[in-house]
């Protein structure tokens, strides 16, 4: 998927790490520290992480040592998602 910012800067997102948006994650730092959240955007250059308290970090991934998958959100499969109504009328 690409998208095309204001500026002109293309932006390619890779469907398979946009996947685990909204997932709840451990952000571990070169030094010993850590942030726990809420994934909420990723792309090659920043990381958008949301805390309970509302907090919001933007972390440059330049900063990132790993990132730790706590909880993930159910993903729904194409085989699995109805294209069309189903017809549940008895003849």
């Amino acid at each position: 998927m690409e998208t095309l910012h204001q500026d002109g800067e293309a932006e390619v997102k890779s469907e398979y790490i946009t996947r685990y948006i909204g997932s709840k994650v451990i952000v571990h730092y070169p030094s010993a520290y850590t942030d726990n959240g809420t994934l909420v955007y990723i792309s090659p250059f920043w990381v958008e992480l949301l805390k309970e308290g509302g907090e919001r970090l933007l972390i440059p991934t330049a900063a990132i040592r790993l990132i730790k998958l706590l909880e993930t959100i159910p993903q729904t499969r194409e085989a699995k998602t109805l294209l069309r109504p189903a017809d549940i009328s008895k003849e």
